[in-house]
């Protein structure tokens, strides 16, 4: 099984099967593992992640909007839909309980002050 850091690093770049994920601002993407966690491939590609449960699902600081590819992330979950929900954020998505299915373009924060995120 292919790591992230070594595909961070240039490995598998052609796989049809590893999943970018692109930034709003100019940012190199991130290629990952199809099914990973989005914010631990954000944490493992070196970006900020806010988050005082440390993706727990309590939190929800790990908020993130996705402005491209929205079809390509995991199905909401029970835990995101009450966190979305308590935390009044329609927009976003919990970056803890979300995995990466395919191809997304994320933004470069949430224009919360009190997340930040790739």
């Amino acid at each position: 099984m292919t790591k992230l850091a070594d595909l961070q690093h240039g490995a598998l770049l052609d796989s049809p099967s590893m999943p970018e994920i692109r930034f709003q601002k100019p940012r190199p993407p991130l290629i990952v593992e199809m099914g990973v966690n989005l914010m631990q491939a954000l944490l493992a590609g070196g970006l900020p992640v806010a988050s005082s449960c440390k993706g727990d699902g309590v939190c929800a600081k790990c908020r993130i909007e996705i402005i491209d590819g929205k079809q390509n992330l995991s199905p909401e979950n029970e835990r995101e839909a009450f966190l979305r929900e308590r935390h009044s954020i329609p927009n976003q998505r919990v970056s803890c309980q979300v995995s990466v299915l395919g191809d997304i373009t994320v933004t470069t924060s949430s224009g919360d002050p009190d997340t930040k995120t790739a």
